[in-house]
């Protein structure tokens, strides 16, 4: 695999998926001595998504829904909701919230053909329950600036999600 870097970050997409406006998805991930680390599930762009003169961070994020989830789960609708740069671990994540599938949820993603980290649906209000990164914080935020925004009807498109 050959990973892409922006301004010296590895590029990712990160799906968080959201049910009934209040229910989020996370992934539960094994890290060294038995611990686990919880974040959104999320993947790494690759030179590959470069194709076609496609938006190659929605080719990511197409293709990683299809790995992570074993070809289990289609994307029907999404947002984009900016990118954030997580200078600890040299990230810069796209993130979309996914708003409609097709295909029922599994209980584990797939990493190289094994099964890897737990996946729990969660209240969105109950993130401090499980999240430690800062990014994930703020991923959240932006989620809740768009349903806000959806609730009063106006067009997200012309809204800022990216950092304060």
């Amino acid at each position: 695999m050959e990973y892409t870097y922006k301004n010296g970050y590895r590029e990712g997409v990160v799906f968080a998926f959201i049910k009934e406006n209040t229910k989020i998805l996370i992934e539960k991930r094994p890290v060294a001595g038995n611990q686990v680390e919880i974040f959104f599930p999320s993947g790494s762009i690759e030179l590959k998504d470069y194709q076609d003169n496609s938006d190659y961070k929605h080719q990511a994020l197409i293709r990683e829904v299809s790995e992570e989830f074993a070809g289990r789960i289609e994307v029907k609708n999404c947002i984009y909701l900016q990118e954030i740069w997580v200078e600890s671990v040299n990230i810069v994540f796209y993130i979309y919230l996914i708003t409609d599938w097709q295909g029922a949820m599994p209980e584990f993603t797939i990493e190289e053909g094994r099964k890897h980290s737990l996946l729990q649906w969660i209240d969105l209000d109950e993130r401090h329950l499980y999240f430690q990164f800062d990014s994930a914080f703020e991923i959240c935020d932006r989620i809740e600036r768009y349903l806000n925004i959806s609730e009063l009807g106006e067009d997200y498109s012309e809204k800022s999600f990216g950092n304060k």
